[in-house]
């Protein structure tokens, strides 16, 4: 018989899921905002440690290592554009803030990043979607630089970061 693996980061991103749903669903729960974060935060360790023990062992990892996600969330997201794209042309009430004159709409809706700061979506979490992509392509290099720094150098940068992070977060969300 098999067991669920209570300690799977999958179901734990599932669970962080579920709370953001709820999140928006209900009006008592107030911590879909934390459970954003927390969602990159793990995704983040989790492709850390996928990188190192997958991508390390390529003569040029970056390049497999982006071609590998590109090919992984690309697919699914244009084939969810084009359902997105149909259902909006039998209703275009749902077009009714769109700029179709404006070639970023254009730009974000196909490229996938800049959608964070677009003003419409044709796939309303797209969002989250660019700032994944922003994480692929500067976590690798980021990953480099850790590696050649000493431990207390990496704590002392870690906890500086938790603490602009944190104000950044007081700061937008009061």
């Amino acid at each position: 018989m098999k067991y669920i693996n209570l300690k799977s980061p999958g179901l734990f991103r599932l669970f962080l899921a579920l709370i953001v749903v709820m999140h928006h669903c209900v009006d008592f729960l107030v911590i879909g905002h934390a459970a954003v974060f927390i969602f990159f935060i793990l995704s983040g360790y989790w492709i850390a440690k996928m990188y190192n023990e997958k991508y390390t062992y390529y003569i040029n990892p970056y390049k497999v290592f982006i071609i590998s996600r590109t090919l992984r969330l690309m697919p699914v997201y244009y084939l969810v554009l084009i359902i997105s794209i149909i259902v909006a042309v039998f209703y275009k009430s749902l077009l009714t803030n769109v700029e179709l004159n404006n070639p970023f709409f254009y730009l974000t809706n196909l490229f996938i990043i800049g959608q964070k700061n677009a003003n419409y979506l044709l796939i309303g979490t797209g969002w989250s979607l660019d700032i994944e992509l922003q994480f692929y392509l500067f976590a690798p290099f980021i990953y480099l630089i850790l590696l050649k720094l000493n431990h207390v150098v990496l704590i002392l940068i870690t906890i500086l970061s938790s603490i602009i992070q944190c104000r950044l977060v007081k700061r937008i969300y009061s």
